[in-house]
């Protein structure tokens, strides 16, 4: 039997490069769906310039600031692989030259607060002492006395940001577009919800998430249009959105009104990452790796899981390649052993599960982590390659789960499993590519 050699990246934040290398029988194989590599930006800080002058709807970025005027950027936290040290300092160079007073939010969502070294890391240290530490936030989501209400939204999440947005002059965001099983795409209005907001408004809005217009790829859901409203009513004044190629370089800058923005950048970014498969049917097995440097956690490596679910058949099979190392005091599979409870995922289980999302008892803001890679659980088989030491922790979570020594004989045990007429896809950047069928 004639087989052909794939790649798939398995790297993680300190072991960059790394690849790992399978066999698929010939008469299986699809294709291997990879996204467009577009080049960098060469001259970033005079493009973020002109795109400060040239915003996509609204005013020109200069023509919000005033003497005097407090000014307050939110920059995503880190997690996020935007590279903040580049794209600040061209903005606080027109932010000076106007005489305001600037602060800064990380926007933590209910997410772990970063050190002051990844604040350093993520702004630059020359940033860091140019806006001055005393100057920087950290969204505190259970601090309930740091938030101010703004209104409800039509979707019924009341909507309490940080004071320091709140009571700002001027707000502005600098994040990214990327493909997400949660709000459908990052990026946007996210700064302002879950980003700053109070674990109140998190947690409302992250119910959303059961929703089925909720997957990758589809912007048109409640979560993203309930974030919208929120982004509004928190006064989101001016966004800068990036996207990023797969060698985490920028490759487009857009700016402006906030839904503008977005729903230009997420355009770009579907030029680049919506790839079709060349069939018009779902496919038995997708394999994808792992390639990102701030993937230190299998809770956000995981979303290749739900975009690899878009293309594969019911009973079919994902195989996920993730080092998955940790973060901190964080083993690399933490908080996904929240989904514990509700193993095996039978369709008793999952109707558990939703109870106990709507009545509160699971918090959401750690429950849209799981809940979504677990819906998939319930439809199709998944399996993990990872390091030896994450496997004692997956398998007694009941996740399926193969050392990184073994990844060919997961590879072998799905093909047996579907027989000679299994086709087989490889997604090498499976976490932002979003796959369309033909």
């Amino acid at each position: 039997m004639m087989s052909i050699k794939v790649s798939i990246p398995y790297e993680s934040p300190d072991s960059r490069n790394i690849s790992m290398s399978l066999e698929i029988p010939e008469h299986n194989f699809v294709a291997t769906l990879l996204p467009k590599v577009p080049p960098p930006i060469d001259n970033l800080d005079t493009v973020i310039l002109d795109a400060l002058d040239k915003p996509v709807k609204g005013p020109k970025f200069s023509d919000l600031l005033d003497h005097g005027r407090k000014i307050t950027i939110i920059i995503d936290n880190q997690f996020r692989p935007t590279p903040t040290h580049k794209i600040l300092p061209p903005i606080l160079d027109v932010i000076e030259d106007k005489k305001s007073q600037t602060s800064l939010i990380i926007a933590s969502g209910s997410v772990p607060p970063p050190s002051l070294k990844e604040i350093e890391n993520k702004i630059g240290s020359k940033t860091l002492e140019r806006i001055g530490i005393e100057n920087i936030y950290v969204n505190e989501s259970r601090k309930r006395e740091k938030y101010v209400f703004r209104g409800i939204t039509s979707h019924g999440t009341p909507v309490w940001v940080h004071r320091v947005v709140a009571l700002a002059d001027v707000v502005i965001g600098i994040g990214m577009v990327q493909a997400e099983p949660f709000a459908g795409y990052g990026g946007g209005g996210k700064l302002i919800l879950p980003g700053v907001s109070s674990y109140d408004t998190i947690e409302a809005n992250h119910r959303l998430v059961i929703s089925p217009d909720v997957y990758p790829g589809n912007p048109d859901n409640i979560v993203r249009h309930d974030i919208d409203e929120a982004a509004d009513m928190g006064k989101l004044d001016f966004l800068i959105d990036v996207v990023m190629n797969v060698r985490g370089e920028v490759a487009a800058v857009f700016s402006g009104y906030h839904r503008a923005v977005f729903k230009q950048a997420v355009k770009y970014y579907d030029n680049i990452y919506k790839v079709k498969v060349p069939t018009r049917e779902k496919v038995h097995v997708a394999i994808s790796g792992t390639f990102w440097p701030t993937d230190h956690l299998y809770f956000h490596t995981g979303w290749t899981v739900n975009n690899l679910d878009l293309i594969v058949k019911d009973g079919g099979t994902i195989i996920h390649a993730s080092p998955a190392p940790g973060y901190e005091e964080w083993h690399g599979f933490a908080l996904m052993d929240l989904m514990k409870s509700y193993m095996p995922p039978t369709r008793e289980n999952f109707e558990r599960a939703l109870r106990d999302i709507i009545s509160g008892k699971v918090e959401m803001w750690s429950g849209c982590i799981w809940f979504k890679f677990y819906e998939v659980l319930t439809r199709k088989n998944v399996i993990i390659i990872t390091e030896e030491n994450n496997l004692k922790f997956i398998n007694d979570v009941g996740l399926t789960g193969f050392s990184r020594n073994n990844a060919q004989r997961a590879v072998d045990e799905a093909v047996k499993r579907y027989g000679n007429d299994a086709k087989i896809v490889i997604i090498p950047y499976g976490k932002w590519t979003i796959p369309i069928l033909k």
